[in-house]
């Protein structure tokens, strides 16, 4: 079963990307911005990592992820990219048109940029690049797990804060 992504046609999109910039722009968001800069280095400290990492197993793969995974943004994501002032895709990775991410490229792998991405595609490890890890470098797979870990809570405060500040005001 597809399931369908949310804001996935243009219209929804826009709308809100449109509406969480007018958020961020008319409330205090300072703490927001800081958290997400925390984020944004944390996740850019594991990105050699994941580009070696991917480079060793997913051009090998038969089935990449890209090409079967049922990935979007959701609210965190854009609430990070809209911090940052980092460009907001185009769209959805996937639409229920859609058969594969429109991001992803046979032998080249996505054309977006790391900071650019979903969370879940920079945080997804596959049971090959586990094993993988696990037998030539489990100290790099235990770093990695709580950095993801310390960005999950982040990205949920940035949620939680978010929600509070808009909400107070109405």
């Amino acid at each position: 079963m597809i399931l369908i992504p949310p804001y996935s046609d243009d219209k929804s999109w826009n709308e809100v990307n449109s509406s969480i910039n007018f958020l961020l722009d008319k409330y205090e968001t300072e703490k927001l911005r800081k958290n997400a800069v925390v984020i944004r280095d944390l996740l850019s400290s594991t990105f050699s990592f994941q580009d070696e990492l991917c480079f060793n197993t997913c051009i090998k793969c038969f089935e990449p992820c890209c090409s079967i995974a049922q990935i979007w943004f959701d609210i965190k994501d854009l609430l990070f990219l809209n911090l940052l002032n980092i460009k907001v895709p185009e769209s959805q990775p996937r639409t229920e048109k859609d058969s594969i991410c429109k991001y992803y490229r046979p032998l080249k792998g996505c054309i977006l940029n790391r900071l650019e991405r979903p969370y879940i595609c920079n945080y997804y490890l596959c049971n090959t690049q586990k094993k993988n890890l696990r037998k030539n470098k489990p100290v790099v797979l235990k770093q990695t797990e709580k950095i993801f870990f310390e960005i999950k809570q982040l990205r949920n405060l940035i949620e939680d804060d978010f929600i509070k500040i808009t909400s107070m005001n109405l």
